[in-house]
């Protein structure tokens, strides 16, 4: 991981990084959240970024620990915070990809966020970011994960195939057409490797997830999906679209 990358992404972090707290169309994340933070002693938000969650959690009552790989990150997450809300959050500056980092003490976690985190491509990074959120966390805490979908990602080609064959192209014309727009973007199928914004991603199956959380010592209690409009994935979309 290069931090330099991140700190000239967390400048203008809302333009770079979708916002999947406000871009949740049923608020499924938010409802989540509330539910399992309005209780909770300590909540862990690995990988903060620019502190998106922070003010929910803040709401919900818990001691909040943030991290982030980026130490501009977190100097835009303190800043949108008053100084009675910063008493209540230890913003830490720590890479999970490596070592074994004390996070939360002298007391772990009763609650973790993991918010598009564990997707980037190398697999074994990804797989030391949870076992570094797991060393933090209780036994019998509850782990919060959003990643993006590769179910979801194969399915909006399948639109973009309709959508061609509605403006009048053939079946077989809109599919060589997706055919080469998929190759621009899929490094590898296999492993779930999709560009987006040109930066290579790890997408998941939903059971691949929940396999990949329960080597790491979690069990997958429920899956949810976060539904985003078409304009997060297309420019214009039909109307049609809508349904």
């Amino acid at each position: 991981m290069k931090e330099r990358f991140w700190d000239n992404v967390a400048s203008d972090y809302d333009a770079e990084i979708c916002n999947t707290l406000r871009s949740d169309r049923n608020r499924r994340l938010e409802s989540v959240v509330r539910e399992h933070a309005t209780g909770a002693s300590i909540a862990c938000d690995f990988g903060c970024g620019v502190g998106r969650f922070l003010p929910l959690l803040l709401d919900c009552g818990p001691t909040i620990i943030a991290t982030d790989f980026s130490a501009v990150s977190l100097e835009i997450a303190r800043q949108s915070l008053s100084e009675t809300q910063l008493r209540r959050v230890d913003l830490q500056k720590q890479d999970l990809t490596v070592g074994r980092p004390r996070i939360a003490k002298p007391n772990k976690a009763d609650l973790a966020l993991l918010i598009n985190v564990i997707i980037m491509p190398d697999r074994e990074h990804r797989r030391n970011i949870l076992a570094n959120v797991r060393r933090n966390m209780v036994s019998g805490g509850t782990l919060i994960v959003a990643t993006p979908s590769l179910e979801s990602a194969l399915y909006s080609h399948t639109r973009m195939i309709e959508w061609s064959e509605r403006d009048g192209s053939s079946y077989k014309k809109a599919v060589a057409a997706e055919d080469a727009s998929a190759k621009k973007e899929i490094r590898s199928l296999t492993s779930g490797i999709l560009d987006i914004e040109d930066t290579a991603t790890k997408h998941y199956l939903g059971e691949e997830l929940a396999v990949e959380l329960n080597r790491a010592g979690f069990e997958c209690c429920k899956r949810h999906r976060i539904e985003f409009e078409w304009t997060e994935e297309f420019q214009s979309p039909p109307r049609w679209l809508r349904d």
